[in-house]
């Protein structure tokens, strides 16, 4: 129960009937998150904010659309970075604003084929795309400090698996951070 009560209380209060349904709907072990949490930093837990609504960060047109991009929200924090990569596209193209915080989080992971994927998405010409502009900047706006936790980790994976071979300057993490922080700030 408490494994429902957490990915119910991951989406709006308007999904939680839809959520709790999908949940219920997956096996058991396909649940099972990746060692952090979205906002966890192991010590505490940074709130996310989707539309003023504080939501315990875990890792429509109709009801199965909506039950479809839950079920590849939650399967975006399965601890087999190829499951989350498999489900990412599926998250980014819902449009639904409700979804950011899943997005943002894979930003904070190590998988570079997760992050040039989300980079190619978002952006046409290496600027944000129009349609994801405000919504993602309206999303950091309101989440300082679950941004904060995702550039930490976005420095702390690219200086353990990537520095070598990525420069900083080069690096899709932080390209991306640079877009997030931009976009927020030209709101």
């Amino acid at each position: 129960m408490a494994e429902l009560d957490r990915w119910v209380s991951a989406f709006p209060r308007s999904l939680r009937s839809e959520v709790a349904a999908v949940v219920r709907a997956i096996p058991a072990a396909r649940l099972e998150p990746t060692a952090s949490e979205i906002g966890s930093t192991g010590k505490h837990v940074v709130p996310v904010f989707v539309d003023g609504e504080a939501r315990p960060p875990t890792a429509l047109s109709s009801q199965r659309a909506a039950s479809e991009t839950i079920l590849a929200c939650i399967y975006t924090r399965h601890h087999d970075g190829r499951v989350r990569e498999r489900w990412l596209e599926r998250v980014i193209d819902s449009g639904e604003y409700w979804t950011i915080p899943f997005v943002v989080a894979l930003i904070g992971e190590y998988v570079l084929e997760i992050l040039t994927e989300i980079h190619r998405a978002l952006t046409v010409d290496g600027d944000f795309a129009p349609m994801y502009r405000s919504s993602y900047g309206k999303f950091v706006a309101e989440n300082h400090a679950f941004l904060e936790l995702v550039h930490q980790r976005v420095i702390s994976y690219w200086n353990w698996y990537y520095r070598e071979e990525h420069p900083r300057s080069e690096y899709v993490g932080f390209a991306l951070l640079s877009l997030l922080t931009e976009t927020a700030e030209t709101r």
